[in-house]
């Protein structure tokens, strides 16, 4: 399909689109009804062929997550490196890896937390093309690692929004699974009782005897 693009008369510049490849799928009728929607499109302003190379030119998730890992993460512990990258590769690279940053959608992400959450992870040990993040790296689900990897998934997508890759982030807002917190606080009498057995400790580790005995 041939057109202009402007109000340049003909001296505008008159992109083409390629359609289809004759035969199946496409018939003639087919290419005939698509080409009719395009135009539909060029009527209201828009450039099919250049939202087509706009798109073939857009960095994928696999992309998207090299150059964080390399200019955006500088600020995490190595402790955090070392568990985003086993998020990276055990679950977001295989699963949304190959697809195009603009085109990935809330539901992709929620779809990729629920099969988490499932126990169904996406990459196990021996896959095509797998990394191994450590020498006993195994892909784990669960309600705990589907918030992880929400909440890395979202700082990902925030690192875009800011370099101007993407103008919005789908991954804000998501409900992640609730998380069974394991955290109590010591009481006064308890305190008291660890203070005793610490100095406890102290006092039979000043023992010279009892020094010789450790060593």
């Amino acid at each position: 399909m041939q057109y202009r693009v402007g109000r340049g008369g003909r001296g505008a510049k008159k992109p083409r689109v390629t359609i289809g490849r004759h035969g199946s799928p496409w018939t003639v009728e087919m290419a005939r009804e698509k080409a009719r929607r395009l135009l539909g499109l060029v009527a209201q302003g828009e450039d099919p062929a250049e939202e087509i190379q706009a798109s073939r030119r857009a960095v994928t998730i696999s992309e998207l997550i090299d150059v964080y890992r390399a200019e955006g993460c500088a600020h995490k512990k190595p402790s955090t490196l070392i568990a985003d990258r086993g998020r990276f590769e055990n679950h977001i690279r295989p699963a949304l890896g190959a697809r195009k940053l603009t085109e990935v959608t809330r539901a992709d992400i929620e779809r990729l937390m629920g099969e988490i959450i499932a126990g169904r992870v996406v990459r196990s040990r021996g896959a095509p093309n797998a990394k191994r993040v450590g020498p006993r790296s195994v892909p784990r689900g669960g309600r705990g690692v589907a918030a992880q990897v929400v909440t890395l998934i979202r700082t990902l997508l925030a690192f875009a929004v800011k370099r101007g890759l993407r103008s919005d982030n789908p991954a804000h807002g998501i409900d992640k699974p609730k998380v069974r917190r394991l955290e109590r606080f010591l009481t006064t009498e308890e305190i008291g009782r660890l203070g005793a057995a610490l100095a406890g400790e102290q006092r039979a580790s000043d023992n010279p005897i009892r020094q010789r005995r450790s060593c």
